[in-house]
């Protein structure tokens, strides 16, 4: 009996339906005891009724039914008592009145209840058609040492079923949700195109007539009406949560070129001149859900064309790289700046707005943009992004969207060893015009040491930043490594120092090197100023990799 309550108890470690846990729980049983025939029921308290999750019978079905207190199952749940009762007792019962036959007469009936505390959850009883002396009380006993088990485990089932049913009703419901506004905003836009087509031929028809105002008016209505519409599903889309788009390998700047070409052509609907300020240099792939990030931007810069007094709207991103060898990671910093009139004003650097649900009642209702803000807000939530924005809704205004997407390599395309190769000469000759800036013994020694067996030479070590611009103003610096020692102090006084120079100086690259790998460190980081980032405790293959694309980018630069 020890092993079977081991056995059971093993039972727990899984994730089972109930049905494949009653067969489990037969299987196991059978090993300890004679065991002809078996079931498990649970009891549905509103309204109270037997349901049955496991049956292994050679006559009865075992349909689930009301209780009505004259079977073996409702005595057992109604007295919360074990019963085993031969067929001479229950034909007496039968003919009292106290007793009916719900199923199969059996010769001989065993059932305990399945008790959680002070609550019964179910019966597990067994029954024998053929020998009244093949369930007696010794099987009663085994039965009531196992009910406790397997009542725990029948709960813990349950509960897991239900969960599980719950999410898949609910997934199905959110799918229905998005069909059913897919299916109206067809119905919308069906009758809308041929509004606006007849109303751009109005316009024609009526040139220079005084019926032209009124057309242009229906045209404006008929593309107001269009971005509500547009609206609408990307916000019942985003509330449903309905996944219809999934992460895929991402061309950052074929993918830039197109959401350019959609931002200039929806511009030129509204007067508005976008500028696009682009970093992505070579070639590069990442794992993101695209259409998703597109959606995002999208509403954002939906948001920047209609805001008071917007003449311009400049765009960029700036990918910096995130070194875990083997793993490389990107984060992707967008930025969408509304300028007014007058471009010296700059917009502020904006305040996170922490995905909190916008109120749609709170007045914030020009021209759609607290609709645009909430579903950019529930798209970024989706990405596992942040999103920044300037507070209210004049020029000039910004919105920053920062997420982190894995780097897709090509097969073959091993950067450790291709960096190896390529750049250890490379890095012998330039070893001069790389500075470390630490002020720790320990990690200056470390990182000597690492630049002796990655390239046999040794960079410039300080550890001050104050001796860093001393160094500056003799030495063609390329590469700057700050050894992050205490917090984004170092990494941000190293980055105010470059800024200090003359406009002609080209910035050095500069490489932040953290033990605090949190993403809110990493994010400080970058953000203070760093071009990448690498954890401690770095290593020689991560070191060559960041060096190689830091002489990379600071060539760009000097071209």
């Amino acid at each position: 009996m020890e092993r079977a309550l081991r056995d059971l108890a093993a039972l727990g470690e899984g994730s089972l339906t109930l049905k494949e846990l009653g067969r489990e729980i037969d299987q196991i049983l059978r090993r300890v005891m004679y065991l002809p025939n078996l079931f498990i029921c649970l009891i549905d308290e509103e309204p109270p009724r037997i349901r049955f999750v496991y049956c292994r019978d050679e006559h009865d079905r075992h349909v689930d039914r009301p209780i009505d207190g004259k079977g073996f199952t409702d005595k057992v749940y109604l007295t919360r008592k074990s019963l085993l009762i031969q067929r001479t007792q229950s034909n007496e019962m039968l003919q009292a009145g106290q007793l009916v036959n719900h199923g199969v007469p059996s010769l001989v009936w065993l059932g305990v209840p399945l008790l959680s505390g002070e609550r019964i959850l179910g019966v597990m009883a067994a029954q024998d058609y053929e020998d009244a002396k093949n369930l007696r009380a010794e099987h009663e006993e085994k039965f009531m040492a196992v009910a406790a088990l397997i009542a725990g485990l029948v709960e813990r089932s349950a509960r897991w079923t239900d969960r599980r049913g719950q999410i898949q009703n609910e997934q199905e419901r959110r799918r229905q949700i998005k069909a059913l506004f897919a299916t109206i905003g067809h119905e919308i836009r069906s009758p809308l195109s041929v509004i606006q087509g007849f109303s751009d031929l109005l316009i024609d028809d009526l040139r220079d007539s005084p019926g032209e105002l009124t057309a242009q008016r229906i045209a404006k209505a008929a593309l107001e009406l269009s971005d509500a519409t547009d609206r609408l599903l990307d916000y019942t889309s985003a509330e449903s949560g309905a996944a219809d788009t999934t992460p895929v390998s991402t061309d950052l700047r074929a993918w830039s070129i197109s959401y350019e070409t959609w931002a200039k052509t929806a511009a030129s609907f509204v007067g508005v001149e976008v500028e696009a300020m682009m970093t992505v240099g070579n070639p590069i792939s990442v794992r993101l859900d695209a259409e998703r990030l597109r959606q995002l931007l999208q509403h954002l810069m939906r948001i920047a064309f209609h805001l008071k007094g917007v003449a311009k709207v400049r765009w960029g991103l700036r990918e910096q790289p995130v070194y875990t060898i083997p793993h490389e990671l990107l984060r992707l910093a967008f930025y969408i700046e509304a300028q007014p009139t007058d471009l010296d004003q700059a917009p502020t650097r904006g305040e996170s707005l922490q995905l909190a649900p916008v109120d749609l009642a709170d007045g914030r209702t020009y021209d759609g943009t607290t609709v645009s803000l909430a579903i950019a807000e529930r798209f970024a939530e989706m990405l596992g992004a942040e999103i920044t924005v300037s507070a209210g809704f004049d020029t000039p205004w910004r919105a920053t969207v920062v997420l982190t997407a894995p780097v897709v390599l090509t097969p073959g395309d091993d950067k450790g060893e291709a960096a190896t190769s390529i750049m250890r000469a490379k890095l012998q000759q330039q070893s001069q015009r790389v500075v470390v800036v630490t002020s720790d013994e320990d990690s200056r020694t470390q990182i000597l040491q690492y630049f002796e067996e990655a390239v046999g030479a040794s960079p410039h070590v300080v550890s001050r930043v104050a001796e860093l611009t001393d160094l500056l103003r003799t030495e063609p610096i390329g590469v700057v490594i700050a050894l992050d020692e205490s917090g984004a102090s170092r990494v941000s006084e190293v980055h105010r120092a470059l800024q200090n120079r003359a406009d002609n100086f080209v910035k050095p690259y500069v490489i932040a090197v953290s033990h605090d790998q949190s993403p809110d460190g990493v994010e400080r980081l970058l953000d203070d100023g760093a071009d990448a980032y690498v954890p401690c405790p770095l290593n020689v293959s991560a070191l060559i990799v960041v060096l190689s694309e830091a002489w990379l980018e600071y060539e760009r630069r000097s071209e």
